[in-house]
């Protein structure tokens, strides 16, 4: 594990260190968490902006799903 130093104003360290003791985690442990969790966030906020983009770019078509419906149709039908 690599060492880093970041600069944080007062309000933002207290909340840190409250958040910490609350959670019973040091504030490096908690630091990483919440940037893990910042940072897995914006890869799913761009997966979901390329799926957009794609179905913007390709729009589906109602009947490309003519087999599936046939398909749940026939699973349901209890004749």
């Amino acid at each position: 594990m690599k060492t880093i130093s970041i600069t944080v104003d007062q309000p933002l360290l207290e909340r840190l260190d409250d958040a910490a003791r609350a959670a019973r985690k040091s504030r490096s442990e908690l630091s990483r968490l919440a940037l893990t969790e910042w940072l897995d966030g914006q890869h799913w906020h761009r997966r979901a902006a390329e799926d957009r983009a794609g179905y913007e770019a390709h729009p589906v078509r109602p009947e490309e799903f003519g087999g599936l419906i046939a398909a749940q149709a026939a699973a349901l039908d209890f004749d």
